[in-house]
């Protein structure tokens, strides 16, 4: 996958991810709602961003990979939390957002 590939899954899963808040009962994850809402945004200003550049992506490899992998963190919680929807110890988890 390029670096370009990345930032937009990377968007998408935040996107997808923002998107599912507050459609469940999943208390702990709707908490999650503005902070993956500015991930959206800072992903998609870094992806225009990238295409003014160079259109490569080449000077944004870091970020894009440290934001793809933050979504699937994120989806991975989502899971836990609905495999385990009464396990206080899922509703403390703190992320270190990138954006925001």
């Amino acid at each position: 996958m390029n670096t370009m590939q990345k930032g937009r899954k990377a968007f998408n899963m935040f996107f997808e991810l923002k998107d599912l808040c507050y459609r469940d009962d999943l208390d702990a994850f709707d908490k999650l709602h503005d902070d993956l809402f500015d991930q959206t945004q800072g992903i998609y200003e870094s992806i225009m961003e990238a295409i003014d550049e160079d259109g490569d992506g080449d000077g944004f490899q870091m970020e894009f990979q440290e934001a793809l992998e933050l979504a699937n963190d994120i989806k991975d919680y989502r899971e836990e939390l609905i495999a385990n929807p009464l396990d206080e110890s899922l509703f403390s988890r703190e992320f270190i957002w990138i954006y925001g």
